[in-house]
């Protein structure tokens, strides 16, 4: 298995590095290494861990909807698990939520609820978030209507 290649410049790809930034401030203010924290699903998972998992694009309304799911997974006793679930998912939530991408959509976060990660030997407990963003918009206008241009045209309305 490879890591992944830096990939060309996209709405996907944007919308990644923005969850993947919410994600550190959250790990940051939870007190964990803003490393643990990362862009895509790790080969190996040493909680505490975070990461932005493959999204789902769907078309929606009047554009194409990308949703995310956001892991993040702990360590520690049944109870210690429960703490850190309850923090890093309040933190977590805030920080998603005022996020903003490149094409100036916010994020939807719809749920984020309780999930087990596999180890290799024992479960551990996670919350996944998914997050919904917009990465394309549909219009009926065409674009000689939505695009700015400044440039007198010689035409003056009588």
């Amino acid at each position: 298995m490879t890591d992944p290649t830096e990939p060309p410049s996209n709405a996907i790809a944007d919308a990644r590095e923005a969850l993947h930034g919410a994600l550190v401030k959250a790990f940051e203010r939870c007190g964990w290494s803003p490393e643990r924290a990362q862009p895509y699903s790790p080969a190996t998972i040493a909680a505490p861990m975070g990461w932005v998992d493959a999204a789902t694009i769907s078309r929606q309304g009047h554009g194409l909807i990308a949703t995310f799911p956001v892991v993040v997974a702990v360590d520690g006793t049944d109870r210690g698990q429960l703490k850190r679930l309850d923090a890093v998912q309040a933190a977590t939530w805030e920080l998603l939520t005022s996020t903003r991408l490149p094409n100036g959509s916010l994020v939807d976060l719809l749920t984020a609820g309780p999930d087990d990660v596999d180890l290799g030997g024992f479960t551990t407990r996670a919350v996944v978030f998914s997050a919904q963003v917009s990465i394309a918009a549909r219009t009926l206008c065409p674009s000689a209507l939505t695009a700015s241009d400044d440039t007198p045209t010689g035409d003056t309305p009588s």
